[in-house]
């Protein structure tokens, strides 16, 4: 017990801070703060679904059209299907399923990061259409959850350095 009295003391006196002690000042500054800017004319349907899936996972970040001190703008979108693995018949037996997200992140007219999120997965299929375009609208969910998962990652992580 007195150890542990000791080192926080220790501690303490030293001005120790936990590693995430800001996460919620900076993750409050970007609440309503971000103006998502894309291009949806020029986007086919998958590109739109990913954008609409990652716009919505993003939402409390959105300043819906207010004034707002960041602008995150979507660059790129891509969504790739490869072959990976032929079985004997001839037919494809696993798939590939890739998408890759470009965004840039600016502060007014200062760019504070351009980055690419990418993410994969594996998937087997039993030659069925029906059931791979079931998986494909599974999986594009999933991989933009995990994108927005690190983007927001990524905004804290600049905001906080920004500051």
């Amino acid at each position: 017990m007195i150890k542990f009295l000791i080192i926080i003391t220790l501690l303490s006196s030293c001005n120790f801070k936990p590693i995430y002690s800001n996460s919620n000042h900076y993750k409050n500054l970007l609440l309503n703060n971000i103006n998502f800017d894309y291009n949806y004319t020029k986007l086919n349907l998958e590109q739109k679904i990913i954008v609409r899936n990652l716009i919505s996972m993003l939402d409390k970040f959105n300043a819906h059209d207010k004034s707002s001190k960041y602008r995150l703008e979507i660059k790129k979108i891509q969504e790739k299907i490869s072959p990976i693995t032929i079985a004997k018949d001839g037919d494809i037996s696993e798939y590939n399923y890739k998408v890759s997200i470009e965004v840039s992140l600016s502060e007014d007219k200062r760019v504070l990061f351009i980055k690419d999120f990418t993410n994969s997965i594996n998937f087997y299929t039993d030659n069925g259409y029906y059931a791979s375009q079931i998986a494909i609208k599974k999986f594009r969910k999933d991989l933009t959850k995990t994108i927005s998962h690190d983007l927001e990652t990524e905004l804290q992580l600049n905001i906080s350095s920004a500051d």
